[in-house]
């Protein structure tokens, strides 16, 4: 089985002039057949109450392979795939960014692929 590690790194401002780094990985299965593709997983922070009407308008964008909304931080997780890197910046900044109610993203892009025995 082939596999996708994603590695984020974000910093965040704790308390005025505190800065905090934090890391998180992921793995996720993929099938052979996405292996040419760039492959990313967007974090968005929305805002209250529109949680259904943001899921709604991200799962009709071209290049998104699954949406879900989750509970904590971040409001909603899409997982994206695209030809080339140029793909995935007008998806962020033209499309996601722009859909009324979302308040941050953070993108997270795969580097490299694991095979599991």
């Amino acid at each position: 089985m082939k596999w996708l590690i994603a590695l984020e790194h974000q910093t965040q401002i704790r308390k005025r002039g505190e800065a905090g780094v934090t890391f998180i990985i992921n793995l996720y299965p993929v099938s052979e057949r996405r292996f040419n593709l760039i492959h990313a997983f967007i974090l968005a922070k929305v805002e209250s109450g529109k949680d259904d009407e943001v899921l709604k308008e991200v799962k009709k964008l071209a290049g998104v392979q699954h949406a879900t909304p989750t509970y904590g931080v971040y409001d909603l997780h899409v997982d994206v795939s695209f030809k080339n890197k140029d793909e995935l910046d007008r998806f962020i900044f033209d499309k996601i960014r722009r859909i009324a109610g979302v308040i941050e993203t953070v993108t997270l892009i795969a580097f490299t692929r694991y095979e599991s025995e």
